[in-house]
């Protein structure tokens, strides 16, 4: 179990979506906020080697299945999806699954990847069970001028519900 001030960081950079791109660097190039969170040992990288994003999405009942679909993510090592649960930590399942990228998800036809968070028991591919409460991080591993830059953002994680 993850300690007090674990899970109190973990809520407090899923309740402001956390930008790991200003935890760290120059005064007046940091989000004061964001930097507390990386200091507290998140997002312990400049933005140009890696990227995170931790949020949660709106109905995280644990029920409600959740779904995205993402295609040529500009980063030249990799992109993760993490989900943890409401302590922060990688909750047990059946799938012994909490985690997806490049190399360990099924891609669809035309090079695209959907995973889905929740509604696993139909055997459907690249599927994350979630618990109560549910929070994801992305990471993006040497992004590239596009994430940098802002002119290509993660797609949402959409209910499907």
């Amino acid at each position: 179990m993850p300690s007090p001030q674990h899970r109190a960081v973990s809520d407090l950079a899923a309740v402001v979506g956390l930008e790991s791109t200003t935890s760290f660097g120059r005064r007046g190039e940091i989000d004061p906020l964001d930097h507390l969170i990386g200091m507290a040992g998140w997002a312990g990288q400049p933005g140009t080697t890696a990227q995170g994003i931790v949020d949660a999405v709106e109905v995280n009942d644990g029920e409600t299945p959740h779904v995205v679909t993402v295609k040529d993510v500009p980063a030249d090592a990799f992109c993760t999806i993490t989900v943890y649960d409401a302590e922060g930590c990688l909750a047990p399942n059946d799938l012994g699954r909490n985690i997806y990228n490049q190399t360990s998800a099924t891609p669809k036809d035309d090079g695209s990847f959907t995973i889905h968070f929740g509604g696993c028991e139909d055997g459907r591919i690249n599927c994350i069970p979630i618990t109560p409460g549910w929070n994801y991080t992305i990471r993006l591993y040497q992004p590239r001028a596009e994430i940098l830059d802002g002119s290509w953002v993660f797609p949402d994680i959409l209910s499907a519900g």
